[in-house]
């Protein structure tokens, strides 16, 4: 094991490969620095260029004998203003009325297009348009069809006296514009200011009829499986059914290429009876980042390996004060439900230009942390920033002081003792992953030790933050790399055993020869129902 991979945090961390992340070199730096997930962001570049990327960081992860995994980060259906005329900043002025239309130009201060164009007829008086992260803001107070008809009725109204004669010639070129209804929307500008062109639009409150995933997701999602990444994250999820569309590509494509590497179950020692996701392809991420998405929250996260509280179009498309709670909700309720999460965006967004964070985001990272989030995420941070290798450092200080005060219990809790499946003691894997921890914590054990093909097994047992050290032995590479976002989890591969005492054996053995554990330690070794071929699952404390 090269890297001192041991040596981790045990908060996880991702950061987006970008413009400045994108050498060999860079990606080394990165990866020693503590990263253990490369997100790909597909709205930008070219499938060329992620391509060419991902084999540079599977090469150097395999160099370094790090299990790094790739995360690839569909665009979803994203709405956007249009270009302006002159090509420059446009001024949109407080008080002032626009014309909102459909189409990808034609902006300047009169006029505002929104695309896809279709949307404008989904909007009526009273909805909302939130512009460049809602640093602008429209109001809709009408239709140009009721523009029109006011026109009209003005018209009419001044058909009198020597007017007459003008007044029919306008009423008969009023009659001839009604034959087609004006098209397009007026809004009032109520926070105004420079716009610029293709500046992003949230409509915040008003469920938006626009297929998830998108053609460009599905695209994006056949190169996600051809690279073998080990996450997809949809965006812009409203509804549990949007994943489940993309879950059933996932099994045709796994079902119609074979994708599992394979694993203990050639020798029969480990039965390939799990039908979890987390080995039948990528494992798919829920992004939360819309108010429909919080409605139906718990129905998404049953359809969920991961979440993602994506912070930054939350935060415009609800009220800013609201984020905070919410992501302790979401964090909270994604515990409950099994279900890894990531805490992304704006973590530490002055270190794009500074060597140094602010003091918020400081306490911003620890106070994730302390809500429960398994990783941590950066964006603009590690793609285009100045101190990309210095951000992941930051991280990974923050993150190793306040998981040293949640050990001594210095933040004012302990989170062993908040039970986050407090419904779910049915479960008997479940309740055995809760014993495994409890029994670690007692004995004072070294290490958990758990033996799985999927994965599942080492992400229930990380969900109860044991202060202990999880390792997972698992047959394949894989695996090892969908491990990445459990917390405080680090796993090896484990070569065939034609039983389970020899199975047990190698790993105590490869535990030894790592510098995890020494004669006379003592360790607690799990293994699920789905990954052994035994009738029960398997719990044992052993002395080295």
């Amino acid at each position: 094991m090269k890297g001192n991979a041991f040596d981790r945090v045990g908060t996880r961390i991702v950061a987006t490969i970008g413009p400045a992340t994108q050498s060999e070199g860079q990606i080394r730096e990165m990866i020693r620095a503590g990263v253990d997930v490369f997100r790909f962001n597909m709205s930008h570049g070219t499938h060329e260029e992620h391509h060419a990327r991902a084999e540079r960081v599977r090469e150097v992860a395999h160099e370094l004998d790090r299990p790094v995994a790739i995360l690839v980060d569909l665009r979803g259906p994203k709405i956007r203003t249009g270009t302006t005329v002159t090509g420059e900043l446009v001024h949109l002025a407080v008080g002032s009325t626009v014309k909102i239309v459909g189409g990808s130009k034609g902006v300047d201060e009169t006029t505002v297009s929104i695309d896809p164009k279709r949307l404008v007829d989904q909007l009526g008086p009273g909805d909302r348009l939130l512009l460049d992260d809602g640093k602008l803001e429209i109001e809709v107070i009408g239709s140009a069809a009721d523009r029109a008809g006011q026109g009209r009725r003005a018209a009419k109204s001044g058909n009198t006296g020597d007017h007459a004669k003008a007044g029919r010639a306008s009423t008969q070129s009023a009659r001839a514009r009604s034959a087609s209804p004006a098209p397009g929307l007026f809004g009032k500008v109520v926070r105004g200011g420079m716009l610029k062109s293709r500046a992003g639009v949230n409509l915040p409150g008003r469920k938006i009829d626009l297929a998830v995933p998108t053609p460009k997701d599905l695209e994006d999602l056949d190169f996600a499986l051809v690279a073998r990444a080990d996450f997809v994250a949809l965006s812009f999820v409203q509804t549990a059914d949007e994943l489940r569309r993309v879950r059933k590509r996932i099994r045709k494509y796994v079902s119609e290429t074979g994708w599992r590497d394979g694993g203990w179950a050639a020798e029969g020692v480990l039965a390939d009876r799990s039908a979890s996701s987390l080995r039948e392809g990528p494992a798919l991420i829920a992004k939360i980042e819309r108010p429909t998405a919080l409605e139906y929250l718990d129905a998404i996260l049953e359809e969920s390996d991961g979440v993602m509280v994506a912070r930054g179009d939350l935060g415009v498309e609800i009220s800013l004060e609201k984020v905070p709670i919410w992501q302790k909700e979401i964090l909270r309720r994604a515990r409950a439900k099994g279900v890894f999460s990531i805490t992304a965006t704006q973590m530490l967004e002055s270190m794009i230009q500074s060597a140094t964070p602010t003091r918020a985001e400081v306490s911003d990272v620890a106070n994730a942390i302390l809500d429960g989030t398994d990783a941590v995420m950066l964006s603009a941070e590690s793609a285009v920033g100045s101190y990309p290798v210095e951000s992941v450092q930051t991280l990974s200080r923050i993150a190793r002081e306040t998981e040293r005060a949640l050990r001594d219990d210095l933040a004012g809790g302990d989170l062993l003792e908040y039970d986050p499946v407090a419904e779910e003691w049915g479960d008997p894997v479940q309740a055995m992953a809760r014993a495994t921890v409890e029994l670690a914590e007692v004995s004072e054990a070294k290490a958990i030790v758990v033996f799985t093909v999927s994965g599942r097994t080492g992400y229930r047992v990380s969900r109860y933050r044991p202060h202990v050290p999880i390792v997972c032995l698992t047959p394949t590479e894989a695996t090892r790399r969908k491990l990445s976002l459990a917390w405080n989890t680090d796993a090896l591969v484990v070569g065939r055993a034609r039983t389970v005492d020899e199975l047990l054996r190698r790993g105590v053995e490869m535990l030894k020869s790592v510098g995890r554990v020494k004669k006379g330690d003592t360790v607690v070794l799990l293994g699920g129902a789905a990954d052994l071929a035994e009738a029960s699952n398997l719990l044992r404390w052993v002395r080295v």
